[in-house]
């Protein structure tokens, strides 16, 4: 199952030598199988087994190809996860600037871009089409909003990190998403664009952003959230 993988192979890229061996087998693995699968090729035990772990974390949770058909098992497929999947896993690489992960970020950004719901079924006519195009956009952008409100919040409370900050509004400027507001910024209430947290202020009443919100051309996807002055 291990041909053609040298130790020193192994110590160069341990993630491309699991992929390879996932990727080679051609059914479900055991973790165990696939440490076995470099030990016996005389890598020590517990160096597999500590680039296992790490591998775990970074790329299988992440790789678009790599699935988890039952508990404990991990099978590499030709065919990709779903876009489903692809985007739950994209929500969390969003504010990664780990090398490994970034990759498999835009790999995930690919399967989704690829698996518009236009491709469905030839039976569906072009406004089903269109409408479920549509709608998997806008739960994507939901997503994106939710998430992002969510970490802006946090950054504001605590001042920190600005760098996550950044990373998260790029994805929403790619998203087409226009921020409505920034925490601490002052504003004119607006009932369309804005939830209050406490007291209902009067319409056009100045109020402060205590969590931004985003909307696309279309509609608002998540109100920002404010308080009264």
């Amino acid at each position: 199952m291990a041909m053609g993988l040298a130790p020193a192979d192994f110590g160069r890229d341990p993630n491309a030598a699991f992929v390879k061996i996932l990727r080679d087998a051609r059914e479900p693995l055991t973790a165990r199988k696939v440490i076995d699968a470099v030990a016996e090729r005389g890598v020590a035990r517990p160096t597999v087994s500590a680039k296992w772990a790490t591998f775990q974390k970074t790329v299988v949770k992440f790789h678009p190809n790599i699935h988890l058909p039952g508990r404990g098992l991990y099978e590499w497929r030709d065919e990709q996860v779903s876009a489903e999947a692809a985007l739950g896993r994209l929500l969390d690489l969003l504010a990664t600037s780990n090398k490994v992960k970034v990759g498999l970020r835009d790999a995930l950004v690919a399967v989704i871009r690829s698996s518009s719901p236009a491709r469905a079924g030839t039976d569906d006519d072009a406004k089903v089409r269109a409408a479920r195009e549509r709608q998997f956009k806008l739960d994507a952008l939901h997503a994106v909003a939710e998430l992002a409100g969510e970490v802006e919040e946090l950054a504001y409370d605590s001042g920190d990190p600005e760098l996550i900050v950044e990373r998260l509004r790029a994805r929403v400027r790619a998203s087409a998403l226009d921020q409505l507001g920034r925490p601490g910024e002052e504003a004119k209430f607006d009932p369309a664009r804005h939830e209050v947290q406490g007291r209902r202020p009067a319409d056009g009443a100045a109020v402060t952003v205590v969590r931004p919100g985003y909307a696309s051309a279309e509609l608002v996807l998540r109100k920002a959230l404010v308080v009264a002055d």
